[in-house]
């Protein structure tokens, strides 16, 4: 695999939604999703000092995706093309292996399965395009909605990190690639 196979991602599809590749035709809606709170999750090993600035932000997402460290989709409604949130897929420890996804959907949307509809789309492109092992999400252990989602997607429970998460204990959960395989 290609040091940098998280640079060259494309726009991917569901029924219900579009998740395009980050660029800057969205910087003011992801800074804005970030700053409201829906994006908390998502910065959690982020320093404060990104975000000081969109720019700074945005250039600092763009420079981790030129590396080929992170890829970012903007998750986009096909019916009213609404900005609903965003999808990240990240390495674990520089390695093309394994990776880390986080979702985040704005607050308005919840409750409508755009988190599991984007996440069962990443975690297929994931494990079956760009053949990686394993995908790994980590949570915060009280938030029972994205246990749910996490569950949805066929993703397993693998047990509490302590005092892991910028809340508290965090849950880990993932799916490897023979894990996807018997659901297909």
């Amino acid at each position: 695999m290609e040091n940098n196979f998280l640079e060259n991602i494309s726009e991917l599809e569901t029924e219900r939604l579009i998740l395009r590749p980050l660029n800057i035709e969205y910087k003011e809606k992801i800074y804005e999703h970030i700053l409201n709170g829906d994006g908390r999750i998502l910065m959690q090993n982020a320093q404060n000092s990104i975000l000081k600035s969109k720019n700074t932000y945005f250039n600092e997402m763009m420079r981790l995706h030129s590396h080929g460290f992170l890829a970012q989709w903007v998750i986009i409604s096909k019916v009213n093309k609404e900005f609903l949130g965003q999808i990240q897929l990240r390495r674990v420890f520089l390695t093309d292996s394994v990776l880390d996804v986080n979702v985040t959907i704005d607050k308005k949307n919840l409750n409508n399965n755009i988190a599991s509809e984007a996440l069962s789309r990443i975690l297929i492109f994931a494990l079956m395009d760009l053949r990686v092992k394993r995908v790994e999400a980590v949570i915060d252990i009280n938030n029972i909605a994205a246990a749910r989602v996490m569950n949805k997607c066929g993703m397993i429970s693998e047990g509490v990190l302590r005092e892991r998460g910028i809340f508290g204990d965090a849950e880990i959960y993932a799916l490897t690639k023979s894990d996807l395989e018997k659901y297909m």
